[in-house]
Parts: C-alpha cells; sequence; structure tokens
C-alpha cells in the first residue's frame, strides 16, 4: 500500500507541474486530486510494472494523464496559459509513443538478437547419461511396500522338502 501511495503521490504531482507552470493553481489543484485518485486505484489494484523505459507501466499511466490532463487545460477562460498543461502533456504522449515504437523489437531485431550469445550446437545425449529403466519408479509407495512384504513374506515359507522357498517362485 505505501508503495502504491508513493506512485500515485509521484505521478499526480507530474500530472499537476504543467498547471502550476501556467498559473493556474485551482487546475493543478483539482489535477493533482483527480490525478492521485485514478493512479492511487490503478496502481493499487492494477500493479503496474516498473520495469522498462520511463518507469514502465507507472510511466504509461503518467502519459496518460498528463494526455488527458493536457485536454482538460483547454476548458476556461481564453487566455494563452492554458495552451502550456496542453502542450505539455500532446508532446510527452508524442515522445513516450515515439520512444515505444523506436525501442520496440521491429526496428532493433538485430541489436536485441546481438544481446544473446552465441549458442553452441550440440548433442543432448552427450551431455546426459542414459538411465536404466530398471531404475524407475513405476509404481506407488504404498504399493511398492505391500509387494515387498509380499516377496519377503514368500522368502521366508518353507517348501514341502523343508527348505525355503526362492523369491519368485
Amino acid at each position: 500500500m505505501v508503495l502504491a501511495l508513493a506512485f500515485a503521490i509521484a505521478i499526480a504531482v507530474v500530472v499537476a507541474l504543467p498547471w502550476v507552470a501556467a498559473f493556474r493553481f485551482v487546475g493543478a489543484a483539482v489535477t493533482f486530486v483527480v490525478a492521485f485518485v485514478f493512479a492511487l486505484i490503478l496502481v493499487y489494484f492494477g500493479t503496474p510494472s516498473i520495469a522498462g523505459f520511463l518507469w514502465g507501466g507507472v510511466g504509461v499511466i503518467t502519459a496518460c494523464f498528463l494526455f488527458i490532463a493536457g485536454f482538460f487545460s483547454l476548458i476556461g477562460e481564453a487566455d494563452k496559459q492554458r495552451y502550456i498543461p496542453f502542450a505539455v502533456g500532446v508532446s510527452i504522449a508524442v515522445i513516450y509513443m515515439l520512444m515505444l515504437l523506436g525501442n520496440s523489437s521491429m526496428f532493433r531485431a538485430q541489436e536485441y538478437a546481438a544481446l544473446v550469445p552465441h549458442i553452441e550446437q550440440r548433442e543432448w545425449s552427450a551431455d546426459f547419461q542414459l538411465k536404466d529403466p530398471r531404475h524407475f519408479r513405476v509404481s506407488s509407495r504404498e504399493n511398492a511396500t505391500f509387494l515387498a512384504g509380499r516377496a519377503i513374506g514368500q522368502a521366508t515359507t518353507l517348501n514341502a522338502s523343508g527348505q525355503p522357498n526362492a523369491i519368485g517362485s
């Protein structure tokens, strides 16, 4: 829960910063609260991965919130300051998508393949000894105990001439 709170606060601060830069403090406060609530819900229940560039899933959530908050900044009085959150939100979203596309395996397959070292071709039987099938367990432990007890019981019986029976006879 603490990690979810920390990520939600970080996301909400980043989303509210363009509003502060535009000197729209009421909009920044509202954006912070709304982004915090939605980010907390997404991070707590969705548990995004932080692996990858720009903190993985947390970066995706932040970019989406910046994009949405940028469009909401266009609502209200018609001054030039309202375009700052919009420009920041749209540019961050576009940069994030370009980074996502540029780092995909579609364009960097050869570079990603070069990260794997050369794998020598070998015959698997040279690395593993063949096992004798007589040593494989083919029955349950209870069945084996029962059969062993029966074999021991047969070995101790005497035949008609007074000699012990051989196992299996």
